[in-house]
């Protein structure tokens, strides 16, 4: 019980500092448009899944391949930030909840007309 309350208070930690990192200390258009809405983490803190969605869907691509250069860079800055042994390896994946339900809004809006 002890360890699943560490791993959440850790989780929302990450959430915040990476979303700190990505907005304030990486000078990318493509990465300060990102919105990180959960991370997953194993137990033993080592591995951290992090859902993403970005403002600019029509070049996830492009959003993809500048996280996955900058992917070294937030780990390190996010090292500093958290007091912990070792920080945990990071990977991103897009969370596309975000755009189901606008397009879910869009198709209920359609049938109210």
């Amino acid at each position: 019980m002890k360890n699943s309350v560490k791993v959440e208070r850790m989780q929302s930690i990450i959430v915040r500092e990476v979303t700190l990192i990505m907005q304030r200390e990486i000078k990318d258009p493509l990465i300060n448009q990102i919105i990180i809405h959960d991370v997953k983490l194993t137990s033993d803190l080592g591995y951290a899944k992090i859902y993403y969605s970005s403002l600019l869907e029509q070049r996830q691509e492009e959003v993809e391949s500048a996280l996955e250069s900058y992917r070294k860079e937030i780990r390190s800055k996010l090292a500093k930030k958290l007091d912990i042994y070792k920080c945990p390896e990071l990977e991103f994946i897009y969370d596309n909840a975000l755009a189901n339900a606008n397009r879910i809004n869009d198709i209920l809006d359609k049938i109210k007309q």
